[in-house]
């Protein structure tokens, strides 16, 4: 009996572990929700700084860099409306792990307010939030050779 409910007990815990790690480290594929991109890197910060930027004016992306922050803006007319659609991202590097974040804006037609919309992965394929996910998961895949590292999708 004891025995039967120690390998119960050991199979739980590990069962929790699992989905915990995973929930907090992250995934390999893109998942409904995410809305973080990590890169993980061998670089120093500064030299991971300084490819980021080099990436960054490859693809005529206009950044700032403040200390280990880079923001950056993009816009893309391809929507097929008036507006272009306006990508704000922030990279920032600490201690290894490059993180990448994002967010769209969202003006109406006519109006003078500008609201914000946080990217994350959906399964709605003309979802601004997808939109934004998907630039910046291309993004990522650009930075990954330089950086050497690996992609994770993560939900914060």
């Amino acid at each position: 009996m004891k025995h039967s409910l120690r390998s119960q007990l050991n199979y739980w815990l590990l069962a929790s572990m699992c989905i915990l790690s995973t929930y907090s480290y992250g995934q390999y594929t893109p998942f409904k929700g995410a809305n973080m991109i990590l890169l993980g890197t061998s670089l120093a910060d500064k030299e991971a700084l300084t490819e980021i930027a080099n990436v960054l004016t490859d693809q005529s992306i206009s950044f700032s860099v403040d200390r280990n922050l880079v923001s950056f803006q993009a816009k893309d007319k391809s929507s097929g409306g008036n507006e272009p659609i306006v990508f704000e991202g922030f990279l920032s590097v600490n201690a290894g792990l490059v993180k990448l974040t994002g967010k769209m804006q969202n003006a109406a037609s006519g109006s003078q307010t500008v609201s914000y919309i946080p990217v994350e992965y959906t399964t709605s394929k003309a979802s601004s939030q997808r939109l934004g996910f998907l630039y910046m998961d291309q993004l990522a895949k650009k930075l990954q050779p330089v950086l050497h590292g690996v992609i994770i999708y993560k939900y914060q």
